[in-house]
């Protein structure tokens, strides 16, 4: 059986464009076998104030955990203010900072309480080329939170023969015209 057999032109097209892309992008400075990450910033929340090391925090309804308000958030907070009166025929609050809000849950006996925010970096996904780390950020935005865009870092796969010999063996088909049958 040859190659032919096995790989179709669309095939052979595709290897030959990704072995071109391996050969020709940016390294970082990076020894080969690349890997680029996408890591994208996560919240964690934990009840300690020290916790944090931010001014981040969610504001967290008792009644209703599902209902937390973050503190950068000034115009759900208005949202949230506004319904309430309507719901409970209560003249409607001005809320113009996270204080005004509590302040406003207090008047009206509603308990909540305060989960303070860290922000940490987590891996998504990898790809073999920046290239197609950037199409997946670019086509996936709306999958990612809104306390930080999304990175791609490059780094290396240390100690990866595996990798290294395949990435080798895809880069030599950037140099192929055309396969013998």
């Amino acid at each position: 059986m040859s190659l032919k057999d096995i790989l179709n032109q669309e095939d052979i097209q595709f290897l030959q464009d990704l072995g071109r892309e391996l050969k020709e992008q940016d390294n970082h400075c990076t020894a080969k076998p690349l890997i680029f990450n996408v890591y994208k910033d996560d919240l964690e929340f934990g009840v300690d104030p020290d916790f944090g090391g931010s001014d981040l925090y969610a504001i967290v309804e008792a009644a209703d955990p599902e209902n937390a308000i973050y503190s950068d958030d000034i115009e759900e907070m208005q949202e949230f203010v506004k319904d309430y009166s309507y719901d409970n025929d209560i003249e409607i609050k001005e809320i113009n900072s996270p204080d005004d809000y509590k302040e406003f849950l207090e008047e009206n006996e509603i308990e909540y309480y305060i989960s303070y925010i860290r922000k940490k970096k987590v891996k998504e996904n990898a790809f073999l080329t920046e290239k197609a780390a950037w199409e997946h950020v670019k086509g996936n935005k709306h999958h990612y939170n809104r306390y930080g865009e999304p990175k791609v870092y490059c780094s290396h796969g240390w100690r990866n023969p595996e990798l290294k010999k395949l990435l080798e063996i895809i880069e030599k088909f950037a140099d192929l015209d055309e396969l013998e049958e």
